[in-house]
């Protein structure tokens, strides 16, 4: 059911739009790029995994601008051969907690703790706040980086990865772990 969410999520964003869009990785903690990106419109971070992997997205005359700026810094951005508008406002509206779709999706709360890179939390018992969780995660970026910095403040200090997919994310834990 969420491979399907995520299917609809992204054929949301039109053939046209995507045309328009850029993505690029940055090699570099979004933290340490992000006073270089203000006064840069229509940008969004799609996700900050690690201290050396960030995803920006946007309009091309946006990515063309802070590709620029990071190249005037030191820092060289790669863009990536298609856009990737997942976790940011760019997919804003396309599903909600109340979607039937969701409302179908049999949620319980967490057997153990469990957390959010959207939220950066542990997620609650509520399965209605679950239900919120789960849509807008589409619309906030990713933020694994964080999520492992306050999972530690929180006084986990064991941390597995699991199910994995894709060079990003295991970049991102291979620093943590």
């Amino acid at each position: 059911m969420f491979y399907r969410l995520s299917t609809k999520t992204a054929r949301s964003v039109s053939k046209e739009r995507l045309a328009q869009l850029r993505t690029i990785v940055v090699a570099a903690d979004y933290d340490d790029i992000a006073p270089h990106l203000e006064g840069i419109d229509d940008l969004y971070l799609g996700a900050a995994l690690s201290p050396s992997q960030t995803m920006l997205s946007g309009p091309k005359n946006s990515i063309r601008q802070v590709m620029e700026v990071l190249e005037k810094h030191g820092i060289e951005p790669q863009p990536l051969p298609m856009a990737i508008p997942y976790h940011t406002p760019l997919v804003a509206g396309v599903l909600d907690a109340r979607n039937e779709e969701i409302l179908q999706l049999r949620m319980t709360p967490p057997s153990v703790p469990a957390w959010s890179c959207s939220t950066m939390e542990q997620y609650p018992d509520d399965v209605e706040a679950i239900r919120k969780i789960t849509t807008e995660l589409f619309t906030h970026p990713i933020m694994l980086k964080r999520t492992v910095e306050s999972m530690y403040e929180a006084g986990v200090r064991t941390f597995r990865r699991s199910r994995a997919q894709g060079c990003a994310i295991a970049s991102g834990i291979r620093y943590f772990v």
